[in-house]
């Protein structure tokens, strides 16, 4: 008798703790796929990132997400064969530097919103990251300069934007 309670308990634990195993798989597939679509919105309008207090639903789960970009500015140890990059976040960048690295990367790092799942709220479910170019002759007109007038920062965007509304009279 005792035998056969120690073997349920036995799998009565092993099929508990497979179903966990198996809502944290659920709860990460889910962030991924939030990563995706934030990488993708900000690609499409650069102002669409949520902020770190927001949150995203996706599945049965909530999550939320920090997002950053650090220009791919060339380091000086390159030479004529090939080319070093090293990340620096936009801010800490000059205007030379922002257009004349013309790569960013985006990273996104993905947790759960609250203590709801099976994962604690500060634990990171994903981190996904892409190397972007926000100048490719690819990307619509209007993307593109969202993308120029965000790295120009606020207040040269708008005289930029003022200027090109101007010659369009």
């Amino acid at each position: 008798m005792t035998l056969l309670a120690f073997v349920a308990a036995t799998v009565a634990g092993a099929f508990g703790a497979m179903q966990r195993g198996a809502r944290i798989e659920q709860e990460k597939l889910n962030a991924m796929e939030v990563a995706h679509r934030v990488l993708v919105g900000y690609m499409n309008d650069p102002e669409t990132v949520p902020a770190p207090d927001e949150y995203i639903e996706q599945g049965r789960g909530r999550y939320r997400v920090l997002f950053s970009e650090q220009m791919l500015v060339e380091d000086e140890s390159s030479d004529d064969h090939y080319s070093l990059r090293r990340p620096v976040p936009l801010k800490r960048t000059t205007m030379n530097e922002r257009f004349g690295a013309g790569l960013i990367l985006l990273t996104v790092r993905v947790y759960p919103y609250d203590d709801s799942g099976p994962v604690p709220r500060d634990t990171q479910l994903v981190e996904l990251s892409r190397i972007y170019n926000p100048f490719s002759l690819n990307a619509f007109t209007d993307v593109f300069m969202q993308h120029v007038f965000r790295l120009l920062g606020k207040e040269r965007g708008r005289m930029l934007q003022q200027q090109i509304e101007g010659q369009q009279r």
